[in-house]
């Protein structure tokens, strides 16, 4: 298969809609053209060979095998067919000779004949001359095996059987010397000519509407199953006889027996298949591939070809459902399915939607020379590369067992899963057999022996364990630190150092200052304070009380404190005397400088108990009120003491405190230098914000040790941070990125660690670490581990069972003194989240809402959030999986993922041509200009080479003229539009000798109609009016396919005007298209990139184009005669012209020409220029499912072209509908869905990135399209400077900007240039980091997309430029000029002499801006 086809041939050749241009000239049935058209797309390949081996049970004599060999390839036409090409049009022929070889093949043994036969499955067919390959083995001892290899364009599974019955039947017959009495079979070439010809269309639109509307393929074990290699494995399993007879019994039981036995099993195996599918790739909506046989008559079943097809049954499996409720939820979509699947209804379309296969062979093989032969279905080592997996039911010759044929695809299904996959099969089905009212997601699949089953059983020793030798309690840790050394620094900020011994005095007093203010064991202590000594000192007081800690950061608003105070209701707020003013707490307050910090000589806090509560951290509720996590004092202990050792390594390092005290990140920071002989480094917070502490640390570079979340690295990075002293980076809160990870590596000294921790709030800060490794962590994410001391970690299955390595399941958190005690008073979460573990009695385990995997190496990866799952048109999305997809870009340094509302993204236009950002094409970047305008410019002198002078328009009518048979020179469409109304009238100036004709659609408007007939009048042409009875249905199938009525409505008046020039003899038909339309319909761009295609190789491929879309399956290819349409004669009979190809003018001039010289007046009925009621319909329908205006892209070519300007373009496109009116029309025309589409869905994908430099959206996209399928790509990409952070450094979606373009029109020209070298210098830098390349001095920071992490990048970059400016001074100062004079004035005045500034002070507008960008809520 050699011969030359084209991607766009192929991509033809799998148009969704139907029958294609490339199939309909070919003679191949549906089926064939699909395996021809895969074929082609993996050239060099067997995928298709499909093979038997047959151990025949006699001696055979061969001369007269081969004779009767001979006999079958004659009777059977399949075996005489080749696939011949012609100008890349396959065609099937069929010889009268056979189409392959036959040979006997004398061999020394089975196992020689073994390795034979695979050698010879892998050989590739040149279709073009043969289409099988067949042997006779002889092997020692009288044994023979037959092998007959053929191509599957010309075979299935059933016709190895028929084959083989003739092949016995001819063996016998000559063996008795009465070949004739042998029958003649079906001819397979009169089943192909049925086919081509009883096509049902109401089948292939069934099938295009669920097609449409259909999900994704399945993802089995996290492969994206959309294309990977050729390389295939076979496994057999063999049910037993045991087993096979459960299934035929479950097959006959109520609630699984349908209309014959075999349909009952094919559904329980569709059943077991869909329940095994659901439950390996957590996906519940998707289609399987069904194998139809499609032999429905008596001569249909005796004939050898290829009669089967493949249409996808859906699968929606209901939360809950049992394998009894599946089983009766496949049987009537098997149903359904059976009812339209009539032979040719399969389609590319439909065939993409699956990639898992269900094919149950039932099939009898008849004795050989009278006894029973062994036949076994072979394989060639290769397989489609869009299946994951095959799965084959063998049925043979009516034996009790049954036995499974596992096509894996270990392209995508790598070791060890090919030998694992059956087994888990096997495991389903037999959980199904034992009991079918088992809910499917109580099923368990996992293997003695995996990582996720080892992991779970490891869990049983934990307990015994660890209750040998408990973690010492904090407190008494900190303690035996204090005796050890108590002069020691543990305590290190800007007003000096505290020693462990004053460190543990001044808690006691607090202690001892809390008591006498009433609080008790198993109080709450609230404690607003900022980052400093006496945070630590009044956490360490609060416990020595055995009362609870609540931090109460003041960097919150204070509803939210409010909010904390009210649920946890301390008894005592420590406080500072600088934040008392701030919140008036209505609780009772202590003022930490006023508080003793040596308690009373003689005093001792009681001894705490072991089961007290240590702290009680609020995090983000689901309902909008903060959730209290509780944990205690023993989980606390574990905690610290595990952290110390595995970060610190054992030993004393410094910590930094530097994040939120209300984000339980500054557990670590706090507790393991305390129990570890260590130093806490205090960065205190600025007030009243925003909180820059990460980027002090790493600008100090003074501690060992550095806990952030991966987003604060990022920002660190950004900043230009060195890390000389810091040796570990511990990483939580959020996905590590591998390039992240990679960059902080590269940055970092020699002896460096970065160690990524995972743990929620509920599990005490962190229960998984791994230790990043560049060479072995290869993905676009940092694994989350293992399990830390202590902690057994379960992946499950909805049933709690453990999940198959590499399948994704929740993540469950349990172990000794691991979990938090519950949340704080909220009894119905606490029991809903922490559950009894079912693999450790008597402990209780906490359900995450995390998605992880485990490898077979036992390592777990991280997948999300269960949700942040989203449906957007149907298909599930997980957003975790595109923001890896998006970090494999190799500039892109960090991304969000979300979504949002059509409504909500902001629509601008292009400055040149007013194009709206909402048309896919447009691609707007920051100065204005959309991506059409930009490529433009650069093949804008070849596109003006393509059009023409009128003078040559007149040359092309006077040839026409020559050629016509009739009394008309050509015929004109006419619309009854401006566009055409003009035409006309010049065309009228060349030759008088017109037919006009219009389309008399039913809803052309009275006054578009009286034009019309005025303007022929005038003219004195003939003019008819055009109809069709189907216009209706062409209608509703436009709005379906297209969403507008346009296509239906040209597609009909071509048609149409075809058969009427042809009746009158007429040799051209000249339409009134504008440029416009002409680039929206016809002129690709791309046709005029390319130096090497002139006008005339345009004119040569818009033709072929125009063939193609005549011979487009469609509503108006079907109900209008369109038989003229099949013989390229009549594209040579009748040529097409389009007026403005000839005629360059303006749309004011057009306007003109009509009110002097046509009795023409735009029509006050239809509301615009154009002639049609219906227009409304198309373009609302096409606002609400596409959400842009239909006109757009033609109106810009024409603002491009120089035809409109772009303010009148922008206000054609400003339509007023009249929504009860168009829901009449579509009432009128039996439309039936709802106007937003079968989906109704308007969310949007929108991914906000950061980069090293500018990014190219289309490198962008590509790297997604080879990643992802379509509908997980973004629709909207916004680069920006940083993501924002909340205060806990995680990633602030509400303040993420959300999508735009740049402003309307050319802004930048109209603003102010730089002037002087300060201003020049700096706006150099605002265009770096903001993106930009043209902006005024007197524009606005925030207005031009500037946030705080801009700031800080334009701060630092200026400082290195020589500015002495910060990053608060654009928050003042928002504009290039009035920075410029900020950092002008401090350089002068640092020349002088250095003077302290006066404090800050920003406007309440501009401090609102500020706390909203770093997570803070202004109460203003």
């Amino acid at each position: 298969m050699t011969d030359a086809v084209t991607e766009a041939q192929l991509a033809a050749g799998s148009n969704p809609g139907g029958l294609s241009d490339l199939e309909a000239r070919s003679n191949l049935t549906r089926s064939q053209f699909l395996i021809w058209t895969g074929q082609k797309l993996a050239p060099g390949t067997p995928i298709y060979n499909m093979g038997w081996r047959f151990d025949l049970p006699v001696a055979v004599d061969p001369g007269i095998f081969e004779r009767a060999f001979a006999h079958v390839a004659e009777a059977c036409d399949s075996l005489r067919t080749i696939i011949t090409e012609a100008d890349g049009v396959p065609r099937q022929e069929v010889l009268s000779r056979p189409a392959g070889d036959f040979a006997v093949v004398a061999l020394a043994s089975q196992a020689e004949a073994l390795r034979w036969i695979e050698a010879r499955m892998r050989r590739v067919f040149d279709v073009r001359t043969q289409t099988f390959d067949s042997a006779l083995l002889m092997l020692p001892g009288e044994r023979s095996i037959w092998f007959l290899n053929q191509h599957h364009l010309v075979t299935d599974a059933a016709s190895g059987s028929l084959l083989f019955g003739e092949a016995a039947r001819a063996y016998e017959a000559f063996s008795q010397g009465s070949g004739a009495r042998l029958n003649e079979l079906p001819a397979f070439a009169e089943s192909v000519e049925a086919e081509r010809r009883g096509r049902d269309p109401a089948d292939a639109d069934f099938w295009a509407q669920r097609n449409a509307a259909g999900a994704l393929p399945p993802r089995l074990y996290q492969a994206l199953g959309l294309g990977g290699g050729q390389s295939a494995r076979r496994i057999v399993l063999p049910l037993g006889l045991e087993r096979s007879r459960r299934l035929r019994a479950l097959a006959e039981s109520a609630g699984f027996q349908s209309l014959t036995p075999q349909q009952s099993l094919v559904t329980i195996f569709a059943t077991a298949l869909a329940a095994f599918v659901a439950l390996v790739s957590a996906d519940r909506e998707f289609a399987l591939g069904v194998m139809t046989h499609g032999r429905v008559s008596p001569d249909a079943r005796r004939t050898p070809g290829l009669h089967a097809e493949l249409f996808p049954l859906d699968v929606a499996l209901p939360e809950g459902a049992s394998f009894r409720a599946l089983n009766g939820i496949i049987a009537e979509e098997a149903f359904t399915l059976l009812r339209h699947a009539s032979r040719g209804a399969s389609s590319a379309a439909g065939q993409a939607r699956f990639n898992v296969i269900l094919n149950y062979i039932r099939v009898r093989f008849e004795n050989f020379a009278g006894k029973p032969a062994k036949a076994e279905w072979l394989h060639p080592g290769a397989g489609d590369p869009r299946h994951a997996l095959r799965l084959s039911v063998l049925d043979f010759s009516d034996a009790e067992e049954l036995a499974l044929s596992f096509d894996i695809n270990t392209a995508l299904l790598e070791a060890p899963l090919p030998d694992r996959l059956p087994k888990h099969f096997e495991r389903l089905l037999d959980a199904m057999l034992d009991d079918p009212d088992l809910e499917v997601g109580r099923a368990a699949l996992a293997l003695d022996g995996e990582a996720s089953v080892s992991l779970t059983e490891s869990t049983a020793a934990l307990g015994a364990r660890e209750a040998v030798s408990p973690p010492p309690d904090v407190l008494r840790a900190f303690a035996e630190r204090v005796v050890e050394a108590p002069a020691a620094v543990v305590i290190r900020e800007e007003q000096g150092t505290i020693s462990r011994a004053d460190l543990d005095a001044w808690s006691s007093a607090l202690a001892e200052s809390l008591a006498a203010a009433g609080v008790r064991q198993g109080d709450r202590v609230g404690l607003h304070m900022t980052r400093s000594g006496g945070l630590v000192a009044a956490i360490l007081g609060v416990l020595k009380l055995g009362a609870a800690y609540v931090p109460l950061d003041p960097l919150q608003p204070l509803g939210r404190l409010d909010a904390i105070v009210d649920q946890a209701r301390p008894k005592v707020v420590v406080t500072e005397r600088e934040l008392m003013a701030a919140w008036p707490c209505q609780t009772a307050r202590l003022c930490i400088e006023d508080a003793p910090r040596r308690a009373t000589a003689g005093w001792a806090a009681p001894e705490p108990g072991a089961d007290t509560l240590a702290y009680v951290i609020f995090t983000s509720g689901s309902t909008g009120i903060p959730k209290g996590v509780s944990v205690g004092r023993a989980a606390l202990s574990r905690y610290a003491a595990w952290a110390q050792e595995s970060f610190a390594e054992a030993r004393p390092k410094a910590w930094s405190l530097h994040s939120s005290i209300g984000f339980d990140l500054t557990v670590t920071s706090i507790f393991a230098p305390l129990v570890g002989g260590g130093e806490i480094v205090t960065y205190r917070e600025a007030l009243p914000g925003p909180d820059l502490s990460i980027l002090r640390v790493f600008r100090d570079d003074a501690v060992d040790i550095v806990k952030l979340t991966p987003s604060h690295l990022a920002l660190a990075l950004e900043a230009g941070c060195e890390m000389k002293r810091i040796g570990v980076l511990v990483l939580g809160g959020e996905d590590l990125g591998v390039a992240l990870a990679t960059r902080a590596l590269d940055r970092a000294g020699g002896n460096f660690r970065i160690v990524n921790e995972y743990g929620p709030t509920e599990a005490t800060v962190g229960c998984m670490i791994h230790t990043f490794d560049p060479e072995r962590d290869r993905g676009a994410s940092v694994p989350i581990g293992r399990p830390a001391a202590a902690t057994a970690i379960y992946l499950l299955d909805e049933g709690l069972n453990p999940v198959p390595d590499q399948v994704i399941g929740e993540l469950y958190v349990s172990g000794p003194d691991r979990l938090a005690e519950c949340y704080w008073e909220w009894e119905e979460e606490t029991k809903a989240r922490f559950l009894p573990d079912p693999f450790a009695p008597g402990r209780r385990m906490y359900r995450t809402g995390d998605l992880a995997s485990i490898a077979p190496n036992g390592v777990i990866a991280y997948h999300g959030r269960a949700d942040e799952q989203v449906k957007i048109r149907g298909v599930r999305i997980e957003l975790a999986e595109i923001r890896r997809s998006v970090l494999e870009h190799p500039a892109v340094t960090d991304c969000a993922i979300g979504t949002i509302a059509r409504a909500e993204a902001e629509t601008a236009h292009c400055r040149d041509c007013g194009l709206a950002s909402s048309v896919p094409e447009a691609e707007i970047d920051e100065t204005g200009l959309c991506s059409l305008c930009r490529d433009y410019g650069k093949y804008k002198d070849r596109a003006a080479a393509y059009f023409k002078p009128l003078a040559e328009l007149e040359a092309a009518i006077a040839a026409a003229a020559r050629r016509k048979t009739g009394d008309f020179d050509c015929l004109m469409l006419l619309s009854g539009g401006k566009d055409s109304t003009y035409a006309l009238c010049r065309l009228a100036e060349i030759t008088p000798r017109i037919l006009t004709a219009t389309l008399d659609n039913g809803f052309i408007s009275e006054e578009a109609k009286a034009n019309i007939r005025k303007v022929t009048a005038a003219l004195g042409v003939e003019h008819r009016f055009l109809s069709t009875p189907a216009m209706n249905a062409i209608f509703v199938d436009s709005l379906k396919r297209h969403a507008n009525v346009c296509n239906g409505c040209f597609k009909t008046i071509y048609t149409l005007g075809v058969q009427e020039a042809r009746k009158e003899g007429i040799p051209a038909i000249v339409t009134g298209l504008s440029r416009g339309q002409l680039f929206e319909t016809r002129l690709a761009p791309e046709l005029f990139q390319d130096d090497a295609i002139d006008a005339k190789e345009i004119d040569r491929i818009t033709l072929e184009a125009r063939k193609t879309y005549h011979r487009l399956d469609d509503a108006a290819t079907r109900l209008l005669d369109c038989s003229a349409f099949e013989s390229d004669a009549v594209f040579e009979e009748i040529s097409f012209i389009d007026f403005y190809r000839y005629c360059d003018v303006s749309l004011d001039e057009v306007y003109a020409y009509l009110a002097a010289k046509a009795p023409w007046a735009r029509p006050k009925d239809t509301g615009r220029s154009t002639n049609c009621l219906i227009n409304d319909v198309g373009i609302h329908l096409h606002k609400r499912r596409r959400g842009f205006h239909n006109y757009a892209l033609p109106y810009s070519w024409d603002v491009r072209m120089g035809h409109k300007e772009r303010s009148a373009a922008l206000e054609e496109l400003d339509d007023e509908i009249d929504e009860a009116r168009v829901r009449g029309i579509l009432d009128e025309i039996g439309f039936d869905e709802s106007i937003d589409g079968p989906d109704s869905a308007s969310a949007r994908l929108v991914c906000h990135f950061t980069a090293e430099g500018p990014v190219d959206l289309a490198e962008l996209r590509g790297i997604l399209t080879a990643r992802l399928p379509r509908e997980m790509i973004p629709s909207h990409f916004v680069q920006v400077p940083a993501i924002p952070l909340t205060q806990n450094g995680k990633v602030d979606t509400a303040a993420l900007p959300r999508p735009r373009a740049a402003p309307d029109g050319p802004a930048a020209a109209r603003s102010l240039a730089p002037r002087s070298p300060a201003e020049k210098a700096l706006a150099r830098i605002w265009a770096e980091v903001l993106g930009l390349e043209s902006f005024g001095v007197d524009d606005n920071f925030f207005d031009l997309g500037g946030d705080s992490i801009a700031a800080i990048r334009i701060a630092a970059r200026a400082c290195e430029s020589g500015f002495q400016i910060g990053a608060v001074d654009l928050f003042q100062h928002q504009t290039v000029a009035s920075l410029a004079t900020v950092a002008q004035r401090a350089e002068a005045e640092a020349e002088v002499a250095p003077a302290a500034a006066p404090k800050a002070v920003l406007d309440p507008k501009a401090r609102a801006k500020l706390a909203a960008l770093f997570g803070e809520r202004s109460d203003e």
